[in-house]
């Protein structure tokens, strides 16, 4: 870490995906000999789908979110976990008709991303 302060570039390989993204800026992943991305890792993580976990006061507020053509999955009778790319607009208003108890936004990891480059090439 000293020498990444003065400035020096350190190449690091790692599964650790935690300690990757507290000491790296950027990342490359590479599968099967070749980089599939590289980019700073806060650029990586912008690329998810972005994950809302939502708790509603009433069953029917669910139905609003089933009805509402957002990209969700139900947790139990009163939470959901709510996925958008980048349009916040729709899940807003939505929301904003619902009795909304809590509102959690999930932390997008090195982890993930790792795992959809890699699930990306088995579809292939």
């Amino acid at each position: 870490m000293e020498e990444k302060g003065r400035g020096k570039t350190i190449l690091m390989s790692s599964h650790l995906f935690d300690e990757v993204d507290r000491t790296c800026e950027r990342a490359a992943i590479i599968r099967e000999g070749r980089i599939v991305a590289q980019e700073e890792i806060a650029a990586l993580k912008s690329t998810l789908r972005k994950s809302y976990l939502v708790t509603v006061a009433e069953k029917g507020d669910i139905d609003r979110i089933k009805a509402s053509g957002l990209d969700y999955k139900l947790l139990d009778e009163r939470r959901v976990e709510i996925f958008i790319s980048d349009d916040y607009k729709q899940m807003l208003s939505t929301l904003a008709a619902c009795d909304v108890t809590s509102l959690d936004a999930s932390a997008q990891s090195l982890e993930q991303i790792f795992i959809r480059y890699y699930g990306q090439e088995e579809a292939v």
